[in-house]
């Protein structure tokens, strides 16, 4: 049967599951914030989209994207348990990413953003960083709809606005040769 990417307008029932799933995964780590309430994502549900990975009828992996007429940022990813190697699961969030990058060129956004980037070589999501630059594009500003919503997010936009001029010194040590393709990050 092979591999599934599809996306749709996120439901309730989507948001549920992808909640669930995401707390599941929360639970398993210090230091990480559970989705209580769903109130956020029915506020912007017209600006995000759920792309789906699923491999032989098994979920391997939900992305929800927050976009406005130019911008797309990757918001979360949740990728359920599954007794799949990890080979598939790799593959098929891969793809799953891609496609998501060439959904939105398509309908003409300049931007598509990956999500923060970790630049310490020791931590352990550092070679996720390198797996995102990877893709080309250059570091951009940060879309974020955090941002006016409440004073954490403003909070937060302003310690990222402080450290985009540090970040765009470092990433630069590890970035590959520049191809034409949307910017990310």
């Amino acid at each position: 049967m092979g591999y599934t990417i599809y996306s749709q307008q996120p439901t309730l029932p989507l948001l549920r599951l992808f909640r669930s799933i995401y707390n599941q995964t929360i639970a398993k780590r210090t230091g990480g914030q559970f989705i209580v309430c769903l109130d956020f994502y029915k506020a912007i549900i017209n600006n995000m989209t759920a792309f789906i990975g699923e491999y032989d009828g098994h979920l391997i992996e939900i992305m929800l994207v927050i976009h406005d007429n130019e911008k797309a940022w990757c918001h979360k990813i949740v990728r359920p348990e599954t007794e799949l190697n990890s080979e598939i699961k790799y593959y098929v969030g891969s793809t799953l990413q891609w496609e998501v990058i060439l959904h939105f060129q398509k309908k003409g956004y300049e931007l598509f953003d990956f999500g923060g980037l970790v630049l310490n070589p020791s931590h352990k999501f550092y070679n996720f960083s390198k797996y995102k630059i990877s893709f080309g594009g250059e570091l951009a500003d940060i879309f974020c709809y955090f941002g006016g919503i409440s004073p954490m997010g403003n909070f937060i936009d302003k310690l990222r606005n402080k450290t985009q001029h540090f970040i765009h010194r470092k990433i630069n040590q590890f970035r590959p040769p520049q191809t034409k393709s949307p910017q990310t990050k």
